[in-house]
């Protein structure tokens, strides 16, 4: 027997509204806040834009999302 995984192509990228975006983002400093130096060291971005940027590139080139 065979298990297959059927994906949905999603067309478009993620987004998120000005409220869920507001909260993604102070979400996101209270973590880098949080995590410290470390932070720095892994050189996390300071900007949750750049996060959603690259999943979402990361997301195209597996072809789960489409560009729109």
């Amino acid at each position: 027997m065979t298990f297959g995984i059927s994906i949905k192509k999603i067309e478009g990228s993620i987004q998120f509204d000005e409220t869920g975006f507001k909260s993604l983002k102070n979400l996101w400093v209270a973590h880098l806040k949080n995590l410290g130096k470390i932070a720095l060291d892994l050189k996390l971005p300071q900007d949750i834009h750049e996060i959603i940027q690259e999943i979402n590139s990361y997301l195209i080139k597996q072809r789960v999302i489409s560009k729109k």
